[in-house]
């Protein structure tokens, strides 16, 4: 016991390490300010670990067109890790953990869009990367109560971006060697992941839209993808302030819903391609309020290549979604006349 206390720690942060750096090939540095392990019970608390993108590797893996889909970088102020297989650490080169916990973290996950014109080199999975250091990663749980999650395009002049104040994630059964990587019932080396993010925040670049979410939730037991109480309308909700900011003939469009529904969405194509894929989606009581004031100025400018189905053709992700049902939609059209300056309705 005396040596093993002595050599669990280091052994720890070299796989720590391992994984990592040599895991990302050498994408991604980290900074950690203490890691207390207690081998008597197999617990190790951390504290302060931050993990951050390397600038100059990034931009040579940029200009090989070889950035993973997603990139991350993590703050965690403490994290429990339970259970630890010492034994099977010190002589075996496996890393065999029973339960690893966080509620103090921030997550930003950054997606990188491939460039087409340039054949794209397939980066070295995760199992053999960190070989011979580490053999196997077995973890039976992870739980992140809370966390704050960040979710963006690199290009964030243009690009979205999606604010999670409170993210919760269940995963278990994660297992990373190479017949897991075969296993098509994973997702990321996972056998089950439930997900609940909680009041998501959006703004558009130009900030004239925000939208909120009550709840997004993801189980890939069900392979259901379900948004809670989603809506989307104007920063400015007076019409006059609207129409002062924008000055045009612009169409003011509230939308919103109770629920919606992806079946068989399917997570690992979104991860790795940025594609939305589900046999179906359903939506239940979605309200669409479009308001034009013909006071204002027409708005000069082409529809050429903004219509919906073009604006779709041309999103970031690729969606794939067999069909499409709507269950007690409302539709309001109203419209302030040039002249009159009268309102009419349509429903």
């Amino acid at each position: 016991m005396f040596v093993a206390e002595r050599f669990v720690e280091p052994i720890i942060k070299e796989r720590l390490h391992t994984l990592i750096v040599q895991g990302s090939d050498s994408l991604y540095t980290y900074q950690l300010g203490n890691l207390d392990a207690s081998v008597l019970g197999g617990n190790v608390e951390i504290e302060n670990l931050q993990v951050n993108v390397d600038s100059n590797r990034y931009r040579q893996l940029l200009a090989k067109n070889a950035l993973p889909s997603l990139t991350m970088e993590l703050d965690i102020l403490k994290g429990h890790i339970k259970g630890i297989g010492v034994f099977a650490l010190l002589f075996s080169k496996k890393v065999l953990v029973h339960e690893i916990y966080s509620q103090d973290a921030n997550v930003r996950l950054i997606r990188h869009k491939k460039e087409r014109r340039v054949a794209y080199r397939e980066p070295q999975p995760l199992w053999k990367a960190i070989q011979p250091a580490i053999k196997l990663i077995d973890i039976d749980h992870i739980e992140l109560d809370g966390i704050k999650l960040l979710y963006k395009h690199a290009d964030t002049s243009e690009s979205m971006k999606l604010q999670f104040d409170t993210c919760y994630a269940l995963l278990d059964d994660i297992r990373i060697d190479s017949t897991s990587s075969l296993d098509e019932s994973r997702v990321g080396f996972t056998r089950d992941i439930s997900m609940r993010f909680r009041d998501l925040k959006f703004r558009t670049p130009d900030s004239t839209y925000k939208m909120k979410a009550e709840e997004i939730n993801f189980s890939s037991t069900d392979r259901i993808l379900e948004l809670v109480d989603f809506k989307v309308q104007p920063t400015l909700k007076d019409k006059e302030d609207f129409y002062r900011a924008v000055g045009v003939q612009k169409s003011m469009n509230v939308i919103s819903f109770e629920r919606a529904q992806l079946t068989n969405f399917q997570l690992d194509r979104f991860v790795h391609s940025d594609v939305i894929a589900a046999d179906s989606l359903l939506i239940e009581t979605p309200e669409f309020y479009f308001y034009t004031d013909k006071t204002y100025p027409p708005l000069l400018e082409s529809k050429m290549g903004k219509y919906p189905h073009q604006n779709l053709l041309n999103m970031d992700a690729t969606v794939q979604i067999k069909g499409m049902a709507v269950r007690n939609a409302n539709l309001t059209y109203v419209e302030r006349a040039e002249k009159r300056k009268k309102k009419a309705h349509l429903h």
